[in-house]
């Protein structure tokens, strides 16, 4: 148990104070299992970023970012490795920055903070007049907590993170079907079907002999009716994210052409944006944290959920709602669940 439950938080062995737990026999307790949780996601020093780094890699999957997935240096020659690093941490130390404050999982979605070094502000084009002088003086290579002012907003969450908006595009340009599809499966948990094999790709169904902004080039993708059924579902999504280009930086045109992030979605909702697009995800926030808690329980198990598993979801979705989305009830609930803290008898299976 001490095993499992270090390795699950810390990716590391059991420190002296959780052996000397196990030794007498006190995991055994409930009381003792959530004791040492806190204890562990708390304490100063205590490394975090080695385990929840792998989760949401996986989860986001960001963890290609900069290594199966990098941007064109045709188009963004300036970009390095000293670029690409920090942004697929990003999300690492928002995350692991909530769970040590015990913060709201809905800070994933929308806040008033982000994680950002030297090399980050430099990519994103972030104005550093706008932060107190002592976090300048400070701002160096290392990931530090940055407050956002309202005009720089769109840069906090999940979808504010350059790694996500670069693993949701083609390497020379942005595409909202891989965000809306993107957004869809590891926020919300929506499985979405793969294309018709014989829809041509969007290059190939525009014909393009002018430059066209990307919406209007799926536009007439989605003339085609086989195709019409989903994109109805997925577009409106990628376009709400469309003002991010390729490496998450902000911009008002593509193609020479004011960039239109509205959409409304297949039931008449309409989106204004990227606000409108967080404002939608948090009127779905039970379905945000449903999916989060399956990817949590399904790593913290290091296995696919089985249907004996879904009540232990359930109960655990639950829990984390009735108390305010605290981010700290997600992993307590893990931790003291029962496919976690006992074994499966092999003559059951």
């Amino acid at each position: 148990m001490a095993n499992r439950l270090s390795y699950f938080l810390t990716a590391s062995m059991p420190d002296a104070e959780l052996r000397a737990a196990a030794d007498q026999g006190k995991l055994n307790e409930p009381e003792e299992i959530r004791r040492q949780t806190l204890r562990i996601l708390t304490a100063e020093g205590t490394n975090l970023d080695d385990s929840f780094g792998q989760f949401v890699g996986q989860w986001l999957g960001t963890a290609d970012w900069g290594r199966k997935i990098r941007p064109d240096l045709k188009i963004n020659p300036w970009i390095e490795d000293h670029h690409i690093s920090p942004m697929r941490d990003q999300p690492v130390r928002v995350f692991v920055e909530i769970l040590q404050k015990n913060a709201s999982l809905l800070e994933l979605i929308d806040s008033d903070w982000t994680f950002l070094n030297q090399q980050l502000a430099e990519a994103y084009n972030f104005d550093r007049s706008t932060l107190p002088q002592k976090i300048n003086r400070n701002f160096h290579h290392h990931l530090i907590r940055v407050p956002l002012t309202e005009d720089f907003r769109y840069r906090s969450g999940i979808l504010g993170c350059g790694a996500v908006m670069g693993v949701t595009s083609y390497p020379h340009r942005t595409s909202p079907v891989l965000r809306g599809t993107w957004l869809l499966e590891k926020l919300l948990g929506v499985e979405m079907p793969p294309p018709p094999p014989e829809v041509p790709d969007l290059e190939a169904s525009s014909n393009l002999k002018q430059p066209m902004t990307v919406r209007a080039q799926l536009e007439l993708h989605r003339a085609n009716s086989a195709c019409a059924s989903c994109h109805d579902r997925i577009d409106p999504i990628g376009f709400a994210l469309e003002n991010f280009d390729v490496i998450g930086r902000w911009r008002e045109q593509d193609a020479g052409q004011n960039i239109d992030s509205s959409a409304t979605m297949e039931d008449g909702t309409i989106i204004s944006g990227l606000g409108g697009l967080k404002d939608h995800l948090l009127s779905n926030k039970e379905n945000f944290i449903r999916h989060l808690t399956k990817k949590m329980l399904g790593y913290a198990l290091a296995r696919s959920l089985r249907p004996s598993d879904l009540c232990t979801l359930e109960e655990i979705t639950n829990s984390v709602i009735e108390n305010e989305y605290q981010s700290q009830e997600l992993i307590l609930g893990v931790v003291m669940s029962k496919p976690f803290t006992h074994k499966r008898n092999p003559n059951l299976e």
